[in-house]
């Protein structure tokens, strides 16, 4: 099965990518990358997302891998 996806993304300079979905297999998807500053020439980066899928036999076959890949 393959699959694609394509989502807006804005930046907020040293703080987050925030995305949202335009186009892909579900019917929601949302999600930030967050920058947490360690020091002067270290960051701390973290993905969190929500996503729901358009259909079921979808959900039932790329929900667990999207679930790993994203660390959820």
């Amino acid at each position: 099965m393959k699959s694609s996806f394509t989502t807006r993304n804005e930046l907020t300079p040293n703080q987050q990518i925030h995305m949202t979905l335009v186009e892909g297999p579900f019917s929601a998807l949302e999600g930030k990358w967050l920058f947490d500053s360690l020091d002067e020439v270290a960051c701390r980066v973290s993905l969190a997302v929500e996503f729901a899928f358009s259909r079921r036999l979808i959900e039932k076959t790329m929900a667990p891998v999207f679930t790993h890949i994203c660390g959820i």
